[in-house]
């Protein structure tokens, strides 16, 4: 491949990317990475030992992607972890940011429920939730433990708008994109100057699992945490997240 990797799907974790990058991949000017590249991570665990200003490895995961009009990486950390959007920035200045977020309080137990399938997460999700305030405060960011840090969207939106232009970024409710998916996705094809009068897939639950509500007591307790960022994620998008603060 030659040239840039033109966009990215920076997050947040559990929002619905990977229904997001089911979508892109099924559009014929949208290339993607190859299929046993999911999230390719450039600009987190594999820049560490990447050379400064030799992108042929990133190149390298995207080997068929034929006459795309434009290229996409989905890596959710990105808009999360410190230092991955200033790399981006560094390697494509005119590069394309979307970001989807989801109810923080829904947003958190999911993603605790994700890390206990996978077997990095053995407490219960109030311990949980003590124990990253705990690393949190020791230790900073952690790719795991962060399902408070996570859904703090304000900070992350204007760290965002802070490295790149504000016209180069696109934030989309995951319950908008949920509810009305054909019409968020022609929005994002337009974004990205690929043709939107395309057929559109059927909506499908991807990586969705099954898992126990989460109690209203220990909802009510995150619903108050998050409250005050919500609002500054209202005032600073424009939105109305009536449904995040009342659910």
């Amino acid at each position: 491949m030659s040239g840039y990797v033109d966009f990215i799907v920076a997050g947040a974790q559990k929002s619905g990317t990977t229904a997001m990058r089911h979508f892109l991949s099924a559009h014929p000017q949208i290339g993607m990475p190859r299929a046993d590249i999911t999230e390719p991570h450039y600009f987190s665990r594999r820049y560490k030992t990447a050379q400064p200003g030799n992108y042929a490895p990133y190149h390298a995961l995207y080997d068929d992607v034929g006459l795309a009009k434009v290229t996409c990486d989905v890596t959710p950390i990105y808009v999360y972890l410190r230092g991955c959007l200033e790399r981006a920035h560094a390697y494509n200045p005119d590069m394309k940011v979307v970001v989807i977020l989801r109810n923080p309080v829904d947003r958190a137990y999911s993603q605790w429920n994700m890390e206990r399938r996978r077997g990095k997460e053995t407490r219960s999700f109030l311990s949980a939730l003590a124990h990253e305030l705990w690393v949190w405060g020791r230790e900073g960011q952690h790719p795991v433990y962060s399902y408070l840090q996570r859904g703090l969207y304000a900070r992350q939106i204007r760290h965002l708008t802070s490295v790149f232009p504000e016209d180069q970024c696109k934030f989309i409710k995951h319950e908008d994109f949920k509810s009305n998916y054909a019409e968020t996705l022609k929005g994002v094809f337009a974004f990205l100057g690929v043709n939107v009068n395309v057929p559109i897939p059927a909506w499908q639950s991807i990586h969705t699992q099954d898992y126990k509500a989460m109690p209203k007591a220990t909802r009510l307790l995150l619903r108050q945490f998050f409250s005050a960022d919500i609002r500054q994620t209202e005032a600073l998008l424009g939105w109305d997240c009536t449904d995040w603060r009342r659910s």
